[in-house]
């Protein structure tokens, strides 16, 4: 090879080298800056509390139902549990809540009575107050004879709507998760924990494009041919 050559060799060698540092180093920047903005997005997301939707999500959620969100913490793959792989299968939300149903406190109803041959006073009532739906059939005989209550309670199904939303990106590219709960009224909800896989809201960092190896190897073999003719 002619100097010419050894000398078009080392300078293509010299600047395909500094090619690559650059971008490896553009690589670990970006990489640690969306480390640093994933933790900052979990450490808000764990502070974050159980809360009501916004009032203009409530508005469209109407009186029939009730709205509660919270952030979800976003991590790099949730660890199978025991559920997981009996069900042979891998989580990429947890979810935990917790609902409570309104109390049925100091309810007063009136109803007619009557009296029978028996000299037996009879009187039925009737609570229908959503979630609860009771009927009570009282009798009070007379004394020393003692009373009897007959009572069924029924309760309204709870349709109870669960949502993980992705919202826009912030600080790093990080598009925070956040889960939504829709319910009755009647039905107070909490979550106690939400956790999401990372995936789940932010797509993976992209690998080297196929295009792009084609094209370095198209260089490589053109840099090659170059200097083997010359």
């Amino acid at each position: 090879m002619t100097p010419k050559g050894w000398l078009i060799t080392a300078g293509g060698t010299a600047i395909a080298l500094v090619i690559g540092y650059l971008a490896f180093e553009l690589h670990q920047e970006r990489k640690a800056h969306l480390e640093q903005a994933f933790r900052a997005d979990s450490i808000a997301a764990a502070l974050d509390t159980t809360r009501a939707v916004s009032a203009r999500a409530q508005q469209i959620l109407g009186d029939s139902l009730r709205g509660v969100e919270r952030r979800a913490v976003q991590v790099v793959g949730i660890t199978p549990d025991e559920l997981d792989k009996a069900l042979k299968r891998y989580s990429t939300s947890i979810i935990a809540t917790v609902a409570s149903i309104k109390p049925l406190v100091d309810v007063q109803r009136t109803a007619p009575v009557t009296v029978t041959a028996q000299d037996e006073r009879k009187a039925d009532f009737v609570v229908d107050s959503a979630p609860y739906h009771v009927k009570a059939a009282v009798a009070l005989p007379a004394p020393p004879a003692s009373g009897r209550i007959g009572l069924s309670v029924r309760l309204d199904s709870a349709r109870v709507s669960y949502r993980i939303q992705c919202g826009k990106a912030k600080d790093g590219g990080v598009k925070p998760a956040s889960v939504e709960i829709s319910s009755p009224p009647w039905l107070s909800m909490g979550i106690t924990n939400a956790t999401t896989d990372q995936t789940v809201c932010n797509a993976p960092a992209q690998t080297t494009p196929l295009w792009e190896k084609v094209l370095w190897s198209a260089a490589g073999f053109g840099g090659g041919w170059l200097v083997f003719h010359h």
